[in-house]
């Protein structure tokens, strides 16, 4: 089977797009600005541009949670299973730690950047 021109042209297009979208993920990307922590049914957010040592209680289990250098991990948990604690340092915006034992979560998120349409200039 023999490949036609036009369909030559179709896939170099698909291609061009495919990479064009790709490369545009890392060129507008923006640091992550926090770390927001759930537990206890209440959110509470913190800079990541802020070194802190954070101590936690909740449903009987004690967790410390360091920010340092615009990333978070767990340093020390009283939890069974620990999961929380190996997780490890994160940094990127959509990484999470969760601590099922304790029902906390700790996520970093980045700041939405204001977005611009034609009428606004």
């Amino acid at each position: 089977m023999k490949i036609k021109y036009f369909d030559f042209m179709i896939i170099v297009f698909f291609c061009f797009v495919s990479a064009l979208l790709w490369g545009a993920k890392f060129i507008a990307k923006t640091e992550p600005t926090s770390a927001v922590i759930y537990y206890n049914q209440e959110k509470y957010t913190y800079d990541l541009n802020e070194n802190q040592v954070l101590s936690i209680d909740s449903s009987g289990i004690h967790l410390t949670v360091r920010i340092e250098q615009g990333r978070v991990c767990v340093e020390e948990a009283w939890c069974p299973d620990q999961t929380c604690k190996k997780t490890g340092w994160i940094d990127k915006a959509g990484e999470c730690i969760v601590c099922i034992p304790a029902g906390i979560l700790i996520e970093i998120q980045q700041e939405k950047e204001a977005e611009y349409d034609a009428l606004s200039g």
